[in-house]
């Protein structure tokens, strides 16, 4: 991402002037959005190269226009809004250097959806249109137009966060973390519209706390019992900062475990009644009562045994807020509720697994999928092992092995397909690719922003200490 610092000071005429060169990503990220954009186009790979020679010699016969559905609309531009951002924020360079390269980057968006349309004039699955082209070139200048013009935005964003970080980090790790467990439990936010819908909704909730809810005599949902565990576990990690932070800003310890309880209860309920108003979710209280329970042992785990154990040290040195007994109990509550998910409807032992049901090619699932249930199964993943890699990843780290961040992240895909690979032997899931290409990148990216983060707080202490 961004460097927080992103303009560099000049003196002129004896003043301090912010001077317009800004800092912006790698070359190395505009090469891998371009490389996604290009696979996501080529999926499912049955290419017929023959046909894109015939159609070439024929003057491309099938690069016609169309209509685009919604759904068309929105996956045409959106892919293609990284494209254009990425070309123009690459590199050190000013405001008008980054409008300078608007024309270029929507030239080159055409060109890599025109390479991408020709070839899909030889896969059986896709059809090559000029929409496409004009929707791909659009997107790309959006996405252009945006790094051009907030590039200056998010770094005094990114500063301000950075300064935050530095002064409360737990306060602002709660804070992120109470956005996105909003976010995740109500997305798509395919609110309900009609009184038909709603009173569908409410008959399929769940107004008991009966957990034990068969599907055959006998059979437990061991799918739906991991994700009311992984709601509640994720819920005891916010009660967890969230009294950390409220000792950061100077509560006391019985008034920051009330606090933190309280908050996260109010945000438990209202994300149940809200997700009463949705399609993709419904009201559970059983999920309202496991959540609860994690909410309390969190805040209390936090202060009665990291804040008092530590004598309050943690807030010098935060990563005693995370012992390492604690990392190694994350880490097996993880591992346990994804296994136990993998083990939903396994087959009865000594018959021969499925192979035709694994999906071979990372992201065709989801390459199928609307682009809001895409995009929600993805945020999903990389939210899961997100969490994983930077356990395991912490964990690592303190035993001081050689290239710990790479043990960290090829354990983490490892495991994700050893997940996959169980469920060959089930019936309720569908082997896929994606998962572990998924958990490789994730784990990759949370280690660097792990380092990113940890470099900045302690590059930052000095100064604040004698400030």
């Amino acid at each position: 991402m961004f460097n927080p610092e992103t303009a560099s000071r000049k003196v002129v005429h004896g003043h301090s002037t912010e001077a317009a060169t800004a800092r912006g990503v790698s070359w190395y990220w505009f090469l891998a959005v371009a490389a996604a954009v290009l696979y996501g186009s080529l999926i499912p790979f049955d290419l017929d190269l023959g046909g894109v020679v015939r159609s070439l010699n024929g003057g491309l016969p099938q690069f016609g226009l169309h209509i685009p559905d919604a759904n068309d609309l929105l996956t045409n531009l959106l892919v293609y809004i990284p494209l254009g951002a990425a070309f123009v924020i690459c590199g050190r360079h000013s405001l008008r250097v980054r409008l300078a390269r608007v024309p270029f980057a929507i030239l080159l968006g055409v060109g890599v959806s025109v390479i991408a349309e020709t070839m899909q004039v030889g896969i059986a699955s896709r059809i090559s249109s000029l929409t496409d082209v004009i929707l791909n070139g659009a997107g790309t200048a959006m996405g252009a137009l945006l790094g051009a013009g907030l590039c200056d935005v998010a770094a005094v964003i990114f500063g301000r966060l950075r300064r935050q970080w530095v002064s409360r980090p737990f306060v602002t790790s709660a804070f992120i973390l109470t956005l996105g467990l909003f976010v995740y439990n109500l997305a798509p936010f395919d609110f309900i519209t009609n009184t038909a819908g709603l009173q569908e909704s409410f008959r399929r909730a769940q107004w008991s706390l009966s957990i034990a809810r068969m599907r055959a005599f006998g059979e437990l949902p061991l799918g739906e019992l991991a994700a009311e565990l992984s709601g509640a576990f994720w819920f005891i990690g916010l009660a967890y900062v969230s009294a950390l932070a409220w000792r950061e800003v100077g509560r006391e310890r019985a008034k920051a475990i009330a606090l933190a309880s309280e908050k996260s209860l109010i945000l438990i309920v209202v994300i149940e009644l809200m997700q009463l108003f949705t399609r993709s979710h419904g009201f559970d209280m059983v999920t309202i009562a496991l959540r609860a329970l994690g909410v309390i042992l969190g805040a209390r785990l936090a202060v009665g045994g990291v804040d008092a154990g530590t004598r309050s040290d943690w807030r010098q040195r935060p990563g005693m807020a995370a012992p390492t007994r604690l990392l190694l109990v994350l880490v097996a509550m993880q591992t346990g509720i994804m296994l136990l998910s993998a083990g939903d409807g396994l087959i009865a032992a000594g018959a021969s697994p499925d192979l035709s049901r694994v999906r071979w090619i990372p992201f065709e699932a989801m390459w199928r999928l609307p682009t809001v249930q895409a995009a929600s199964i993805l945020f999903s993943n990389l939210l899961t092992y997100g969490t994983f890699a930077v356990a395991m990843f912490m964990l690592v780290r303190r035993t001081h092995w050689p290239r710990g961040g790479f043990i960290a992240c090829v354990g983490v895909t490892l495991f994700a397909l050893a997940v996959e690979g169980l469920q060959i032997m089930g019936t309720s899931h569908t082997p896929d690719l994606t998962v572990p290409m998924l958990a490789l990148v994730t784990s990759v990216i949370t280690a660097k922003l792990y380092m990113a983060l940890r470099s900045v707080y302690y590059a930052a202490q000095p100064a604040r200490v004698t400030a």
